[in-house]
C-alpha cells in the first residue's frame, strides 16, 4: 500500500467532495484487490463527473449540438463507462470555443499527446504487462488511455469477474491506478476551474432580493457558506433547493462566501447529494420510463427515483434542442425525449430461484451466526464487489434492535485500516441490515487452534503461514449456500460440509509457543489492532468484545482487522449494559476487572486489557488463567478479578522480557496501572 502523503492531503482539500471522499478511500484499502477495484472506481467517478460537468455546460448554452453529440445523448438512459467518456469527449469538442478552460481541457484529454506524465505512462506499461495488450510507450494520449481503462473494465469487472486474479496482479495495477489518478488530478480538473456548491435554501429577503443558503462541496467533507444575496432580477433564474451547481471562485484565498462569483450552471438531475449523509450519487440508468438509478462510489449504495424522471427528459430536450429542431419535428407528436423513455422498456423482475436478495445484494452464503444477527457473503452488482452483509435476527426485541443500531453507529464513526469498514445499511421488508467490508482470511483463534493442534514443538513462520491457510480453508468450507424454498420469504442454509466447529476455548496443551519469528508476527498484527483501537477511542467508542476470534488476519497474513463492535459503549450512549448471564462466557475471559465488577465504570483502559489478554494467549498459546468451556461463570469472574496472570515466559522462553512487562502491564487489575491508551501501547 502506498503511504499517505502531505501532497495527498493537500490534493483531497481541493478536489470535488465526490473525488475526494473516494480518493481517501484508495489510500486507506485494505487489500491489493480493494485498492485496485477502488482506484478503478476512481478513473470512473471522475471520468463521469467531467462528463455531467461537461453536458451540464453544453446544455447550458441552449445551442444546437454537434452531430456527434445528438448520437451520444440518447446513451444517457443506460449508459456505461465508454458511453460516458463519448459524452466528454462530444460536449467538450462543442464547448472548445466557448470558454479557455474547456479548450485546454478537450487539448489535454483528447488532442494532444503528452511526454510529461510518467505515472500515466507507467499504468500504460503496467497494463501491457499484465494485459499482455497493448504497446508500450513514453509519449501518450490521455483518451487513448481511458479507452483502455475502458476495455479493461468490460474484460476484467464486468460479469462478476472480478477477484480472479492473483494478489501480485491486484498489488502491481492498484498502484498503478492510483498513481496515475493521482498524476491525472494534479494535471487536470474535471470541474474545469469551477467548484460544487448544494443549494439547500432559497428565501426572499426583506430587502427585496434572494438569500441563497448552501454548503460547498469540496474536500471530503461539505462545509456550510454563510448566506449568499442575489438582487431580485427577472432575467436571473434562481437556484433551485436540493440541486447541485458548479460555482465559481473569484479568489480561493478569500472567504468562499466573498469569492463565490456565479451559482452558475446545475448538475441536476445528473448528480445528487444527501445533505444527511454527505453522499454523493451519480445518475447511473433510467429504470424504464419510471425511475431513474443513482450510484454512490463510496459505499456502493444505489437508489432508484421516481420524482426525477421529468428532469432527465428536460434535460434531453435541452441536449438534443428540441425547441429548436426544424418544422417538420415540431410537427412530431412527442419530443426526442419523451420518444426515447416510450422505446425504454421496463426492467423486468428477475425472477430466478437461484439468486436470493437483499436490497439488492446477492446473498452466497452464510458466513455466521450469532445471538444478535446472521452474516452472509452477497455480491453487491453495483460495484462488482463481494461484501459481508449482516442482518438483525431478533425483531422486535428492543435490546437487540438497539445494539444492532449502536453497532452500525461506531462503524459508520470509523475509517482505518485496522477496523471493519461499514459500506451502508438499510431495510427490506422484515430485514434490518448492514453492509461492511468482507475481509478473506481467519480469525487469530482459528489459527491458534490450528497451530495448537499442529503439534509442533518449535513454531516458525511456514508453519504460522500453514496454519493461517488452514484456518481460511476451514472456514470456507463451513460456509452455507444459501437456496429459496417454494416460500419466498424463507432463506434455508444448506452445508456444504459438516464439520466439528472446535471451541477457540479449548487446547491446554502443553506445548511451546515456538520461535522469535513467530513472537514477531503476533506483535506486529497486534500492534495494528491497538492503532485501530485508538482510532475507535478517538471516535468516542469503546469496543468491550476485544478476542481473538474478532480479529480477522488477511489472506496473506500481513493485516489484521478488528471486527464487531455489538458490545460497543458509544460516549453519548444511554443503552443500558449487558446483564452478566451465561451468555457472556465467551467474552469473561476477556474482560477487565472492572467491566466484571461494574461495566458501566469502563473506560478506554477495558479494552487495553482485553487486548493484553488477547497478546498473552496467543504468545502462549495457552489460556489465561487456565480456564476452559466447562470453568463456571463465578469460578471466571474470581479469577478475571483476583488472580495474577502467570508469567508468560515461563511458557514460551522466545518472549523478550520487556515484551512480557508490556504484556502484564495491560493485564494490571487496577486500571491506572496500565496504559493510559491504546495509542501508548501501540
Amino acid at each position: 500500500m502506498s503511504t499517505f502523503s502531505q501532497s495527498d492531503a493537500e490534493l483531497i482539500l481541493r478536489l470535488p467532495l465526490p473525488i475526494a471522499r473516494l480518493y481517501r478511500r484508495v489510500m486507506n484499502a485494505k487489500s491489493p484487490h480493494d485498492r485496485h477495484l477502488t482506484a478503478f472506481y476512481l478513473w470512473e467517478a471522475t471520468i463521469k463527473l467531467t462528463a455531467i460537468a461537461a453536458l451540464s455546460a453544453q446544455a447550458a448554452t441552449k445551442r444546437e449540438p454537434s452531430e456527434a453529440l445528438r448520437d451520444a445523448v440518447p446513451h444517457l438512459l443506460r449508459p456505461s463507462l465508454g458511453h460516458w467518456l463519448s459524452f466528454a469527449r462530444s460536449a467538450l469538442s462543442d464547448l472548445a470555443g466557448e470558454e479557455e478552460e474547456y479548450s485546454r481541457a478537450n487539448l489535454f484529454l483528447f488532442k494532444s499527446s503528452h511526454t510529461d506524465l510518467p505515472r500515466l505512462s507507467s499504468l500504460v506499461k503496467t497494463l501491457t504487462a499484465l494485459t499482455g495488450k497493448g504497446k508500450n510507450t513514453s509519449r501518450i494520449r490521455v483518451s487513448e488511455l481511458l479507452d483502455r481503462l475502458i476495455q479493461y473494465r468490460n474484460e476484467e469487472l464486468g460479469h462478476g469477474a472480478s477477484g480472479q486474479r492473483t494478489a501480485t496482479f491486484y498489488a502491481q495495477l492498484g498502484q498503478g491506478l492510483t498513481a496515475g489518478i493521482t498524476e491525472l488530478l494534479f494535471r487536470f480538473d474535471p470541474l474545469f476551474g469551477n467548484s460544487l456548491f448544494f443549494v439547500d435554501e432559497v428565501h426572499r429577503q426583506p430587502s427585496g432580493g434572494f438569500g441563497i443558503g448552501g454548503l460547498l462541496l469540496r474536500g471530503e467533507t461539505a462545509s456550510r457558506v454563510p448566506t449568499l444575496t442575489l438582487a431580485s432580477d427577472p432575467k436571473v433564474s434562481l437556484p433551485h433547493p436540493n440541486q447541485i451547481y458548479m460555482c465559481t471562485l473569484s479568489d480561493p484565498t478569500e472567504s468562499v462566501a466573498a469569492s463565490i462569483q456565479t451559482i452558475g450552471r446545475s448538475l441536476h438531475p445528473l448528480l445528487l447529494f444527501e445533505e444527511e449523509s454527505g453522499e454523493s450519487f451519480f445518475h447511473n440508468s433510467h429504470k424504464g420510463k419510471n425511475k431513474v438509478e443513482y450510484l454512490c462510489y463510496t459505499n456502493g449504495i444505489s437508489l432508484a427515483k421516481s420524482d426525477y424522471i421529468d428532469d432527465h427528459k428536460a434535460l434531453l430536450d435541452c441536449l438534443l434542442c428540441s425547441q429548436n429542431s426544424s418544422a417538420s419535428r415540431k410537427n412530431e407528436s412527442s419530443s426526442d425525449s419523451d420518444s426515447l423513455l416510450l422505446e425504454l422498456p421496463e426492467t423486468p423482475p428477475d425472477t430466478s430461484d437461484e439468486r436470493i436478495e437483499i436490497d439488492g445484494y446477492e446473498l452466497l452464503s452464510r458466513l455466521g451466526r450469532g445471538g444478535m444477527g446472521v452474516v452472509y457473503r452477497a455480491l453487491q452488482p453495483s460495484l462488482n464487489r463481494e461484501v459481508a452483509l449482516k442482518c438483525l435476527i431478533a425483531l422486535g426485541d428492543p435490546t437487540a434492535e438497539a445494539r444492532f443500531s449502536r453497532e452500525m453507529q461506531a462503524l459508520g464513526r470509523i475509517d482505518h485500516p485496522n477496523v471493519i469498514k461499514i459500506f451502508g445499511s438499510g431495510t427490506e421488508g422484515e430485514f434490518w441490515y448492514y453492509t461492511m467490508e468482507l475481509v478473506e482470511g481467519a480469525d487469530l483463534a482459528s489459527v491458534a487452534r490450528c497451530l495448537r493442534s499442529s503439534g509442533s514443538s518449535h513454531i516458525n513462520e511456514d508453519e504460522w503461514n500453514q496454519a493461517l491457510s488452514s484456518a481460511h480453508e476451514a472456514g470456507k468450507k463451513r460456509e452455507e449456500k444459501v437456496h429459496r424454498q417454494t416460500a419466498p420469504s424463507t432463506l434455508v442454509m444448506e452445508k456444504t460440509e459438516e464439520t466439528a466447529s472446535a471451541s477457540e476455548e479449548q487446547g491446554l496443551l502443553s506445548i511451546p509457543a515456538g520461535s522469535p519469528a513467530y513472537v514477531l508476527k503476533v506483535v506486529q498484527l497486534l500492534q495494528q489492532v491497538a492503532d485501530g483501537i485508538h482510532c475507535l477511542h478517538q471516535a468516542g467508542v469503546i469496543h468491550r468484545d476485544i478476542k481473538p476470534s474478532n480479529i480477522m488476519v488477511s489472506t496473506e497474513g500481513s493485516r489484521a482487522v478488528l471486527m464487531d463492535l455489538g458490545l460497543a459503549k458509544l460516549e453519548e450512549d444511554s443503552l443500558p449494559d449487558l446483564t452478566r448471564t451465561r451468555q457472556f462466557v465467551g467474552t469473561l475471559r476477556y474482560a477487565s476487572p472492572e467491566q466484571v465488577i461494574s461495566p458501566n465504570q469502563t473506560d478506554l483502559r477495558t479494552d487495553v486489557y482485553s487486548l493484553g489478554a488477547t497478546l498473552w494467549e496467543l504468545l502462549t498459546l495457552r489460556s489465561l488463567f487456565q480456564i476452559d468451556d466447562e470453568t463456571d461463570v463465578q469460578t471466571l469472574m474470581k479469577s478475571v478479578t483476583t488472580e495474577t496472570p502467570e508469567s508468560p515466559r515461563k511458557l514460551n522462553p522466545a518472549i523478550p522480557p520487556d515484551l512480557e512487562l508490556i504484556t502484564l502491564k495491560c493485564l494490571e487489575k487496577n486500571p491506572d496501572r496500565r496504559y493510559g491508551s491504546a495509542k501508548d501501547l501501540s
